[in-house]
């Protein structure tokens, strides 16, 4: 049995989902949670239905179709306190009735130790400086191509309050040509090294290839950024199950350069969703389960799909992973202003905020300063 939230963020979402699920308007408003599941046997509906017949209206199993239903929860203390209770005979209902339970009681920050490297998510959203030692990146490219330029790019964005820096030897815009993993290698591996020289500051490396994430790991970096989410290279898995390293696993359809001809999705959210809950259990025995889950804005997505998924950024946040949103510069906001890159500052600032709001737990940024300063002032709002 597969389980996905679907937290109904405004009205558009309510009354699109009554007419994608047949729901009447009675059945679901707006901030309601909901959670789909698929795959539900005979007698996993009956242990749901027992449930709900005990704890309704709390617990509403709202649409049933052939091995699927949609249950409405009410998230009332007095529901988590007393289902925990509840003798369940299945496993998989078991565990979506623990993973619920968790979700509305349990949302302790999460922190990584492993060695002599901690990273913690406690001052949220952690700011993730970008640094693309590349001649074509869409909005740097070029800028810092020389190794001792790079460096002191990111020690500038370490000094403005960079929590990580993410460093790529191979533009990913739309349209993009591969490069080969020795020339990437010899672009990221002596800027990682001078990194290090000046600073413990948390690196990524920004890579889909294992043989440059390994040798990135081994000139210290720390965590593997892979846009595939570990699909253009298969050797991928076996670098981070060598090294259990962190690893940031984005969603992205077709490649850099088709990605943007005409993406098509019957549901963007429940595809991204989907590919992440795969994933993650793929990954999780091999690093720990020490993954972020990056929605890819901007890779195979149209101008639609990002702000749906940027909307509904919520409903990741029931697999219970770190989420990184990563906006800057991009070109939906130049669509919807009708700007360019030079003049998308404050589309990047307000849809960062938005996705921090809503459950994202880390912003990859070319503008550091200006999004710890907008970090501060949200979280000082937060804290009044």
């Amino acid at each position: 049995m597969n389980s996905r939230l679907v937290y109904i963020s405004n009205k558009v979402r309510c009354l699109s989902l009554q007419k994608r699920y047949g729901l009447s308007d009675q059945s679901i408003r707006n901030k309601d949670y909901l959670f789909v599941l698929k795959k539900v046997t005979a007698s996993q509906n009956d242990e749901l239905r027992q449930i709900e017949t005990t704890y309704f209206p709390l617990f509403q199993i709202i649409k049933e179709d052939k091995e699927s239903l949609i249950v409405k929860i009410i998230p009332e203390q007095s529901l988590f306190e007393a289902v925990q209770t509840v003798h369940i005979k299945d496993a998989s209902v078991r565990l979506f009735i623990s993973r619920l339970v968790n979700y509305f009681t349990d949302r302790g920050e999460k922190c990584w130790d492993y060695g002599h490297l901690k990273i913690g998510f406690e001052k949220k959203p952690l700011v993730m400086g970008i640094l693309n030692v590349t001649p074509d990146s869409f909005f740097d490219g070029g800028k810092f191509i020389g190794k001792d330029q790079a460096v002191e790019h990111a020690l500038e964005m370490i000094e403005e309050g960079a929590d990580l820096i993410d460093i790529g030897g191979e533009s990913t815009r739309p349209g993009a040509v591969a490069v080969s993993a020795s020339e990437e290698m010899k672009r990221v591996l002596p800027v990682i090294e001078g990194i290090k020289k000046h600073s413990d500051c948390l690196i990524s490396i920004d890579t889909y290839k294992s043989l440059v994430a390994k040798e990135a790991i081994e000139a210290g970096a720390h965590i593997i950024n892979d846009i595939s989410g570990t699909v253009f290279d298969e050797k991928m898995l076996g670098v981070i199950d060598q090294y259990k390293c962190p690893v940031i696993i984005m969603h992205i359809k077709g490649t850099p350069k088709n990605m943007q001809v005409n993406p098509v999705y019957s549901d963007v959210n429940e595809e991204v969703y989907n590919f992440f809950n795969k994933k993650c259990e793929e990954i999780c025995s091999l690093n720990g389960g020490k993954i972020v889950i990056d929605p890819g804005i901007g890779f195979g997505k149209s101008v639609t799909h990002n702000l749906q998924l940027l909307r509904d950024i919520g409903d990741f946040t029931f697999l219970d992973k770190p989420i990184l949103v990563g906006v800057s510069r991009k070109s939906f906001i130049g669509k919807i202003l009708h700007v360019e890159e030079n003049n998308r500052l404050l589309g990047s600032l307000s849809s960062g905020v938005y996705a921090f709001l809503n459950g994202a737990d880390i912003l990859r940024v070319h503008d550091v300063k200006a999004t710890v300063e907008a970090r501060s002032i949200i979280n000082n709002i937060l804290a009044s």
